[in-house]
């Protein structure tokens, strides 16, 4: 978990072997708390750009975000390269 300032992510990551399947979510941390989700399926053979993007129109709302990864793949490792919110 990694608490943010910002309105986008975006995220690189090749697995060991296979391939995993899983979600990128944005926070937008309230309340209420509102989620932006974002599906990806990474493989071994290269790096996959995962991107997200939280609409923050708003502007009376929190800008506080949380960036969380939820892997489908049971017993899977996800190597992630970086994370940036802008």
């Amino acid at each position: 978990m990694v608490d943010l300032e910002g309105g986008a992510c975006r995220v690189s990551g090749p697995v060991r072997t296979g391939q995993v399947r899983g979600t990128l979510a944005i926070w937008q941390l309230g309340p209420p708390d509102r989620p932006m989700p974002a599906r990806f399926t990474a493989t071994s053979a290269d790096w996959s750009l995962v991107t997200c993007t939280l609409d923050l129109t708003n502007v009376a709302a929190s800008k506080s975000i949380r960036v969380e990864f939820y892997l489908d793949t049971p017993s899977a490792d996800l190597l992630v390269d970086s994370v940036n919110a802008f």
